[in-house]
């Protein structure tokens, strides 16, 4: 992720969270308040302990020994964290509290006065990167330690190779925001070294580190612009870093890399240099708005050999002690971020993620205080004097979007706008001729943009010139939810520096590509057509997604490096077309894919049509086939589809069940899969997938195809919960069920989940599931808040039934939940046969055939 504060009316991006947007903090405000020590609401007991906030409210009126608010207001009380799971698990209703949980509760009570955690996030990013280089074990036992501690570590990390680091990270602001300052954090720094050290350890300092992160994204996603990981991977891609071998620096320019002279890194930092064995041209990558440093991470993955050869990090990138592995050019990252606070986490990251790797995250504005000044930089790299930053390899960047205060009045002659003067309402122009300005010649510049950029008439003179010149290669049209804003189908422009040194070499062509049309005859396994809404969260999605815009780019590329141009690949309508670069420049120099891609053929849509309706036809026969009776009058059980229980049984609870050992309870309450975070190989099973009835939600690090983690790396990967075939899970909130059998394992635990594993000796599955789905059941088992409901699992009713009966009942809920299914995937399908009868009828109307 690569989270930025959006920019409002006047407002540069990295401006401050607004008081109205502030998280609610947890932190006690009482005068018996205990500020060293973990807080948690009513909302937050119920969530771990898998119950409704009605609940907990029973517990506290009911229990005289339920623990006493400590903190809060009368209206959000708060109670002593490790007070609440003593009780809880006195009263069994939970089993224990991972130590992150512990950790992170203790990293909220040290919000600043702005109620912002990112303060105590960068103190505690730098204690986990003391923790990194030191291996110590020990607490620290006063603040002067704890700040000495600290200021050592940023030091040793900066000489290793992590320049201005503590410059970017700023410790003695970061202290002075915290109330209470460094002796207030002891306790702190003393779970972080319990977290990560010693043999009860849970995680690596960098993992450690990541979870924090995360979290904190998480907490307030809604004044963050992120860049999902599988969008930064394929960013990574078009760039083409993953193609680089020695020798090479730029992407496919050989002998211009990024480093300068050897000692001298790609950020003009002497002495900490990229520069490897003779031969091997050091590769640096910039990112001018790197926010957490995402777009940087994924292109360390992109140019890491495999896991296999080197052992990955983690959070990939070469693994520590190796500056980059054999047969691999050698890497420099750097980056710049306007919020002080986004870039020290930024620099923190990468020191804890990347410790071998030279990185340079520097503080301010790209476009007003650049702080790697290399401006219409014409020669190789190598010419470059010894304290002159030298031009990169490659530029990734999520640039801020629709800004009108980028800095328009203060830069009309600035170097950098060798393709125009960007209008104030083209602020992305404005990046993407920065970004040209950073590289070499032949160097990539990979760019995430609004769509509206490459149609709005106040910026067609630039496209044009970006055209004109050759260095505009190509625009990819993303599917809609594959970034935020989900709604939009956002583009990546993918750029590459003319070479003024070069032989005149027209580039005649531009590759527009619709990457939308990829997935529209996409299924899912069970038959589910591919989601047009929401966010892409299929890991075969992505990895079709990820094969057809880098596929093509490349075809594209080196068919279009022969002299004279070369010969264009060929155009698949609907998807992608080599446009002459002479047709786009009229009027408007409209660089749309959808505007510029043909439409398929009256052959291919005819092909597609029939192939939709005979995949129509059959899930519809599936579900006549399957298409269930109602069970007789009186009880009769002959109908064998919808057999009824013989006579009135007694009725138990699946809390009685799960204490009588008849079945296994977990509920995953919190923020994400159950007991931490999961490996990277693990999809994750969410709600949104027991709803749709699909498959899991990939793991970020598995949809872009990185590397899990190595098992001494990841050492609570044993206790995590990952489910089984016939486990029955749902979810628990919404106040209705939607029990699913698993016929397939291997998938952690999501969030928001309850996990029932049955004793196939005492309970049949398809039985169990089938009682949790009944409307009665649920409805006497739902709790509610002001506007939610929840489902009080333990109190979902079973009847009590010999097992030969429940696998007959058992069959019968079966049928009827593929029944179910069928139906679903037939509406979607049928839904898109529709639309795509309706495009065929107009589409020699509008498409001129």
């Amino acid at each position: 992720m690569n989270p930025r504060w959006p920019a409002g009316a006047g407002e540069r991006a990295g401006a401050r969270v607004r008081s109205s947007d502030r998280p609610p903090t947890t932190t006690a405000t009482t005068e018996d308040a205990v500020p060293d020590r973990p807080l948690v609401t009513a909302a937050e007991i119920a969530r771990l302990a898998g119950v409704g906030r009605a609940a907990v409210s029973n517990w506290r009126r009911r229990h005289e020994d339920f623990p006493r608010p400590v903190g809060g207001t009368e209206a959000s009380p708060a109670f002593d964290l490790a007070e609440v799971e003593g009780w809880l698990r006195a009263q069994g209703k939970v089993a224990s509290v991972p130590q992150r949980e512990h950790v992170w509760r203790l990293l909220e009570g040290h919000r600043a006065e702005d109620g912002s955690l990112t303060a105590a996030l960068t103190v505690a990013g730098a204690w986990l990167l003391h923790l990194h280089l030191t291996r110590r074990t020990d607490h620290p036992g006063t603040a002067e330690s704890l700040v000495e501690r600290l200021t050592a570590a940023l030091e040793a990390a900066e000489a290793a190779g992590a320049t201005g680091l503590p410059a970017a990270v700023d410790l003695p602001t970061a202290l002075a925001a915290l109330p209470g300052g460094a002796p207030a954090l002891l306790p702190l720094a003393a779970a972080l070294t319990d977290l990560t050290t010693g043999r009860a350890a849970e995680l690596t300092p960098a993992d450690a580190f990541t979870h924090l992160l995360d979290r904190h994204v998480e907490a307030v996603a809604r004044q963050l612009t992120i860049t999902p990981q599988p969008v930064a991977a394929l960013m990574a891609g078009l760039a083409g870093l993953a193609d680089l071998t020695p020798g090479h620096g730029a992407a496919g320019a050989p002998g211009h890399g990024a480093a300068g002279a050897p000692g001298h890194g790609a950020a003009g930092a002497p002495g900490h240099g990229a520069a490897g064995a003779p031969g091997h041209e050091p590769v640096g990558v910039l990112d001018p708005a790197c926010g957490t440093g995402a777009l940087l991470l994924a292109a360390a993955d992109a140019l890491a050999p495999p896991a296999s050869t080197t052992g990955a990090s983690t959070t990939g990138g070469a693994a520590p002690g190796t500056g980059a592995a054999p047969g691999t050019a050698p890497l420099a990252l750097m980056g710049q971020e306007s919020d002080p606070g986004l870039a020290a986490l930024a620099a923190l990251r990468l020191a804890l993620t990347l410790p071998a790797v030279p990185t340079t995250i520097r503080r301010g504005d790209s476009l007003r205080a650049d702080a790697f000044p290399l401006h219409g930089a014409t020669t190789a790299p190598t010419a470059a004097p010894p304290t002159t930053p030298a031009p990169v390899t490659a530029v990734v960047c999520h640039p801020p979007f629709n800004e009108r205060n980028w800095g328009h009045d203060e830069l009309p002659y600035d170097p950098r706008w060798e393709y125009g003067f960007p209008p104030r309402t083209e602020s992305e122009l404005a990046w993407v001729q920065h970004a040209l300005a950073h590289v070499a010649p032949g160097g990539g510049v990979v760019m995430l943009m609004p769509p509206t950029v490459a149609s709005r008439r106040s910026g067609r003179r630039i496209r044009a010139e970006l055209l004109r010149r050759g260095a505009l290669r190509a625009v990819v049209a993303l599917p809609p939810g594959a970034a935020p804003p989900y709604g939009f189908p956002l583009h990546l422009w993918v750029l590459r520096r003319p070479d003024p040194t070069a032989p005149a070499q027209p580039t005649p062509h531009v590759l527009l590509l619709n990457a939308a049309a990829a997935l529209e005859d996409e299924q899912t396994p069970a038959g589910a057509t591919a989601p047009t809404t929401g966010r892409l969260r299929s890991a075969a999605t992505w990895e079709r997604l990820h094969t057809t815009v880098l596929d093509a780019w490349r075809a594209f590329d080196q068919a279009t490096a022969a002299p004279h141009g070369g010969t264009p690949i060929p155009e698949r309508p609907g998807l992608l077309r080599a446009v002459p670069v002479i047709d786009l420049l009229d009027e408007e120099v409209d660089l749309t894919p959808a505007r510029n891609v043909p439409s398929p053929a009256p052959r291919q849509r005819g092909e597609r049509l029939a192939g939709t309706r005979e995949r129509l036809a059959d899930l519809l026969a599936d579900a006549v086939r399957l298409l269930p009776e109602p069970t007789k009058a009186g009880g009769d059980t002959s109908t064998p589809t919808a057999p009824a229980p013989s006579g009135r049984a007694t009725v138990t609870t699946v809390g009685e069940l799960a204490r009588a050992g008849a079945l296994t309870l977990r509920v995953n309450s919190g923020r994400g899969p159950a007991d931490g975070e999961p490996p990277a190989g693990l999809p994750v099973l969410e709600a949104h997938d027991l709803r749709a009835g699909q498959e899991p939600t990939p793991t970020p690090g598995a949809a872009a195809g990185r590397r899990p983690p190595r098992p001494a790396e990841d050492p609570g990967a044993a206790e995590r919960l990952v489910t089984r075939p016939g486990d029955v899970v749902l979810p628990i909130a919404g106040g209705t069920s939607h029990a699913r059998v698993l016929e397939h394992g291997g998938a952690v635990l999501g969030r928001g989940l309850c996990l029932l594993r049955p004793d196939p000796r005492q309970l049949d599955p398809w039985f169990l599931a089938g009682y949790l789905r009944a409307t009665a059941n649920t409805r006497q088992a739902a709790t509610h808040a002001s506007s939610t409901a929840r489902l009080d699992v333990r109190r979902l009713l079973v009847p009590r039934l010999p097992l030969d009966e429940q696998r007959r009942l058992g069959e019968a809920f079966r049928r009827l939940i593929t029944f179910e299914t069928g139906l679903r995937h037939a509406a979607e399908l049928g839904g898109r046969l529709v639309q795509d009868l309706t495009d065929d009828l107009v589409a020699d109307t509008l498409d001129g055939g």
